[in-house]
């Protein structure tokens, strides 16, 4: 499988200039089309932030780099007051944008983000791009578990600047747990020369900057709170109340997410198959808390017009949590697929007692946790001890 992502910016102003890359060569606007042409990728993803909302954006027919930006006539007026509009606006932006410069993609993401604009003043933290795009993955990660080879292709050409560094420290810590399930995972950063109002030289090349072959990581990251959610910079709000729904569906979870999860996290890299047999929680309960939490987070977005620009004020702001959790749910999605008896097994433990099969467990722990010399040979060593004892 070949995927493809692309950090944009704002595109109405971008010039057309003709990119180069592998040989083949196009005058566009963007890049995005020659590297589909090239590459042929089965998925692609074009990411985009909430800033690009404004009272009225005209569509980008990509001209001359010498000139100014000509454009239709089409343009998309905004004058809605929740934020599910403020994301439907930003699609369709882009959707048009991208017919326009003749590409395509299966999926547009749009990122909560913050800063001034001339169409739009969004105040926000920046932090919350990287914990959303977070749960974005953890969706789209039963397919990618499909797959026995991924090349995933990074393009932050246009990437607005503080986008290409969070996507590309995000998506490689998820290639980082998917290589614990996949034959072969390999991520490559592509980039263009600079374009520059100059007739030489006459086209820009898309490097690829890094090319590297991934290999299976543990996550070390640990938070003793799991609110997920925190009141943003300068504003005082009853959080109690709003993380309500969140406490009812900790209240159905068997077990304790403060607890469990970092101890998770830490048997992977500690190499102790049992207790990802005691600290296993099913899919459909991340699932159910990181779409609350989203939901929640998306509904205390305040939308409101001054003059001619529209402002999107965020009074709370994702907290770290919401990446543990997308963490640790993309790695017992992937144990759910490689293993498939974890759910039954699970099921039985109580507070003080789980009952593992030694099969099941050198299945976890060969299968899953000797991703380096140090845990093959520890495991080894405890598994061959545990079986004599179990002989006797």
């Amino acid at each position: 499988m070949k995927l493809l992502i692309a950090t944009w910016g704002e595109p109405k102003t971008w010039r057309k200039v003709t990119y180069r890359f592998r040989k083949e060569e196009e005058s566009n606007c963007s890049t995005l089309s020659l590297i589909q042409r090239v590459l042929k990728p089965d998925k692609t993803i074009v990411l985009a932030n909430d800033t690009l909302v404004g009272k009225s954006k005209i569509i980008n027919t990509c001209t001359d780099k010498n000139k100014d930006p000509e454009t239709t006539q089409e343009s998309l007026n905004f004058s809605g007051n929740r934020y599910d509009e403020v994301l439907k606006f930003v699609t369709t932006y882009i959707e048009k944008t991208l017919k326009s410069f003749k590409a395509s993609a299966n999926n547009i993401w749009v990122l909560p983000s913050a800063g001034y604009y001339p169409n739009a003043t969004v105040k926000g933290e920046l932090s919350d791009v990287r914990y959303c795009l977070f749960t974005e993955f953890f969706k789209i990660f039963d397919q990618l578990l499909k797959e026995d080879k991924i090349e995933v292709y990074l393009d932050i050409t246009h990437g607005q600047n503080f986008m290409p560094v969070s996507v590309y420290e995000v998506l490689k810590t998820v290639l980082e747990i998917l290589a614990f399930f996949v034959k072969e995972v390999k991520l490559t950063v592509l980039n263009s020369d600079p374009f520059i109002y100059s007739s030489k030289p006459s086209f820009l090349e898309i490097h690829e900057v890094i090319t590297k072959q991934i290999k299976p990581a543990p996550y070390l990251y640990y938070s003793d709170k799991f609110n997920f959610l925190s009141p943003a910079k300068g504003n005082k709000i009853n959080l109690r109340t709003i993380l309500e729904p969140i406490q009812e569906i900790k209240k159905t979870i068997p077990i304790n997410l403060k607890e469990s999860i970092p101890a998770f996290l830490g048997a992977i890299y500690n190499a102790l198959p049992l207790v990802i047999f005691y600290t296993y929680l099913h899919p459909k309960y991340i699932e159910t808390l990181l779409a609350k939490a989203i939901e929640i987070y998306k509904e205390n977005i305040k939308v409101k017009t001054n003059n001619e620009k529209i402002i999107l004020e965020k009074t709370l702001k994702l907290s770290p949590e919401m990446e543990i959790l997308a963490v640790y749910g993309m790695f017992v999605k992937g144990l759910q697929t490689k293993f498939p008896n974890l759910d039954e097994i699970a099921y039985y433990r109580t507070k003080n007692y789980i009952k593992v099969p030694l099969d099941s467990l050198k299945k976890v722990a060969f299968g899953f946790m000797s991703f380096n010399n140090r845990n093959e040979l520890f495991l080894k060593k405890e598994l061959g001890h545990l079986k004599r004892i179990v002989k006797e």
